[in-house]
Parts: structure tokens; sequence; C-alpha cells
């Protein structure tokens, strides 16, 4: 069964077209490594997938359903996120300070400080 899909997948930086037609097909637990040279397309495929950058509706599916056109952080929300390398979003945080920010955003709502909050566990 695929969980990720694109179909016919485009993408342009106003006048400039950086993807033309990339169709993929992803089960659920396969690993795919996308490789290629500077300026050919990586990253841009990375942004179309993850909503940084919008396409139409059917050029991205997840799990059939078509999400090319949703926002970045509604398909965040459904699992799907890109985390570039070595851009050091978070300098000074450690990962278990980041990995507690998340277990936050998980089981809290409110914006209490839950990493000193005593009830949280592992």
């Amino acid at each position: 069964m695929t969980l990720l899909e694109t179909r016919g997948l485009t993408a342009r930086y106003g006048d400039f077209q950086a993807l033309f037609g990339v169709d993929i097909a992803l089960a659920q637990g396969q690993t795919v490594a996308i490789i290629g040279a500077n300026g050919a397309g990586k990253t841009t495929l990375m942004c179309s997938v993850s909503g940084v950058l919008r396409n139409a509706p059917d050029q991205v599916l997840f799990d059939g359903r078509a999400v090319g056109a949703l926002p970045a952080d509604e398909i965040t929300r459904l699992g799907i996120a890109m985390v570039p390398e070595g851009r050091r979003l978070f300098p000074s945080l450690s990962i278990s300070n980041i990995g507690c920010v998340v277990l936050c955003k998980q089981r809290y709502t409110s914006k209490q400080n839950c990493c000193k909050n005593k009830k949280l566990k592992n």
C-alpha cells in the first residue's frame, strides 16, 4: 500500500521551474534516499512534500488523501515534516531539551512550563 505519493509534481520559484513532473510512490516502512547534484531539486522536492511550497492538491498524496495544497502546519500534524541538517536551528538546546519540548507539546495544551513540571514522565 502506498503511504506517500507524488503525481506529476511540479514546483516553481517565480518564473523558474525547479521540478518537472516528479512521480514517486513510497510504501509504509520503505526507506528512500534522494540524491543529486547541487541545484537538482532535492530540497525543492522535500519542501513540496512537506508543504513549505504549495502544490496542486492532487500532486502530493498521503495515505490516499490529497495534501498538496495544505499549509505546512497541517501537513506536519499528519506526520510529514522536513528537518534540514546542519542548520543549528536550536544551538543552545540539547537533545534532551528538544525532546522535552516535543513531549510537552504532545501532553499539554496550556502555556505552562511543562519541562519543569514534576508530572512529566517518559
